[in-house]
């Protein structure tokens, strides 16, 4: 959408629109406050001002709540110039990047999920990358090859630079 200085709408896109539940011509001059309460709207409100105080665009990542769901937004504010180069409004284009941030909760829970599996055995539990580099291991793997190395063994240790591993590892 494109705002004006004080935070209120000049015109909005189809696509905007339709998020919000209507068509662009039904928030034509609505406030930021207006169109995400009270919160949110000064937050935004807070990033216009910002926007125009530092006369550069800006990124931010936000959640929103509209009438038609909850999204996910990367939204660049721009400065918009007139002809003699004064701020006279702010563009903000926002990305849905709702699939990728489910996508990264997904990918948390199953590291999370596999972190609870890998620790609740006393079996050792490990895995190495072609360079022989740590990748993933539970304690009890840690704790065994601890003293081997005498030093502490972490994610990312190649195990073949520290020392010749011991037959038994084989």
């Amino acid at each position: 959408g494109y705002y004006g200085l004080d935070g209120k709408v000049i015109s909005f896109n189809k696509l905007s629109a339709e998020r919000m539940g209507g068509k662009p011509e039904d928030f034509v001059g609505k406030s930021m406050v207006d169109l995400f309460g009270v919160e949110k709207g000064h937050e935004y409100q807070l990033r216009i001002d910002q926007i125009v105080s530092n006369m550069s665009t800006q990124i931010f990542e936000d959640y929103v709540k509209f009438p038609t769901g909850e999204r996910w937004y990367l939204s660049r504010y721009t400065p918009v110039k007139d002809s003699k180069d004064r701020i006279v409004g702010v563009q903000i284009i926002a990305d849905d990047i709702t699939d990728r941030k489910l996508a990264q909760e997904e990918i948390i829970k199953s590291r999370a999920n596999l972190h609870s599996l890998m620790e609740s055995t006393t079996d050792w539990i490990w895995s190495i990358d072609r360079e022989y580099k740590l990748l993933t291991a539970n304690t009890p793997f840690l704790k065994y090859i601890k003293p081997l190395y005498e030093k502490n063994i972490s994610i990312g240790s190649c195990l073949l630079d520290q020392k010749e591993l011991p037959l038994e590892m084989y």
